[in-house]
């Protein structure tokens, strides 16, 4: 398990991280400037800064659009794409995002699972190995029973109102990094 020296000293990632870690990546989204690459280690190691925490599948997944910085089992099962953006939210990451959810669509749930198998256990990533494909692509023919449908979240820093309507009209959630670490430490204070 991670320890808080190992993320320090930038050890690779090992899942399940421990409290302390998850804690120490919160409060360094809080309290510094971060880059996407940090953000998004943040989101592997503490997946329940959304809720409910999704099950990561994939990281920077390479697509016709370019890489796609988060991929995993939502909300209901869905497979859901995220864009993550260290700065404010604009319109570039919707387009993004939407680009990035298109690709998906169009692949097959065997071409998807081969595909997420081969770019699985990329050294860092903190997204493991996928030994057992059968599993994931079990995953994935359950979740295109519903019409491939591909949720898209994007996650910054701030956004102004004219990009939260335009992801209204696209069906896009979009989070502040603030919000999520707010929302995390308070279920955090309630459990048990």
């Amino acid at each position: 398990m991670a320890t808080v020296d190992d993320m320090e000293r930038g050890e690779d990632v090992i899942l399940p991280a421990s409290d302390a870690v998850k804690t120490w990546h919160v409060q360094f989204l809080e309290g510094a400037q971060f880059t996407e690459e940090q953000l998004e280690l943040a989101m592997i190691v503490v997946p329940e800064l959304l809720d409910p925490a999704p099950f990561y599948v994939g990281r920077q997944l390479p697509t016709d659009s370019g890489p796609l910085d988060l991929i995993g089992f939502g909300e209901y099962g869905f497979l859901t794409v995220y864009e993550l953006k260290a700065g404010r939210i604009r319109r570039d990451a919707l387009a993004q995002v939407a680009d990035y959810a298109a690709a998906i669509r169009d692949m097959n749930a065997e071409d998807l699972t081969w595909h997420l198998v081969t770019h699985s256990g990329v050294p860092r990533s903190g997204i493991g190995r996928f030994w057992k494909p059968e599993g994931i692509l079990d995953m994935v023919k359950r979740a295109w029973q519903y019409g491939k449908v591909v949720p898209r979240v994007v996650v910054g820093t701030s956004y102004g109102p004219a990009v939260a309507r335009l992801a209204k009209d696209m069906e896009a959630t979009l989070y502040t990094v603030n919000d999520l670490c707010e929302g995390y430490c308070k279920r955090l204070a309630a459990s048990p």
